[in-house]
């Protein structure tokens, strides 16, 4: 009697786990416009891969400040992409030169919600006034492919 409640018992753990570990699906995510402000990522099992963000960004200075469009597009030397945890949790970061772009999220079923930001600095060419740019947007992403 013993035996038999302590394997019913490590079946159900074990098929809890597989169900758990399966809680979103994969294929690419999006939200918002391809062309405005929005979102691409593609989920595969256990990692993700950004693809496309844009937002507004505010640059300001002593002096000023201004609002423009920033966007971040996966290419041959940009890349943002990590691993998703059983949760469903997942953040990456990509680095350059012009700043720091960062995703966050959470991916469940067919939806994902991501929150990406960005922060930089910008110098006008021919200028000596220094902006420091930053923006920060959440997306309800769904299931497209």
């Amino acid at each position: 009697m013993r035996k038999t409640v302590l394997v019913a018992v490590s079946l159900t753990l074990a098929f809890a786990g597989v169900a758990y570990a399966v809680s979103y699906k994969t294929g690419k995510y999006r939200a918002g416009s391809s062309t405005g402000t929005g979102v691409t990522l593609r989920i595969k099992h256990g990692k993700f891969d950004l693809l496309r963000v844009s937002f507004k960004e505010t640059c300001e200075s002593s002096n000023d400040s201004f609002d423009e469009p920033f966007a971040f597009v996966k290419g041959s030397d940009a890349k943002l992409k990590g691993k998703i945890k059983r949760t469903g949790r997942f953040k990456g970061r990509y680095e350059s030169s012009a700043g720091v772009v960062t995703v966050k999220g959470r991916v469940k079923g067919s939806k994902a919600k991501v929150t990406a930001s960005e922060h930089g600095e910008y110098t006008p060419a021919a200028s000596t006034t220094h902006y420091d740019c930053h923006g920060s947007h959440t997306f309800h992403a769904k299931r497209v492919k």
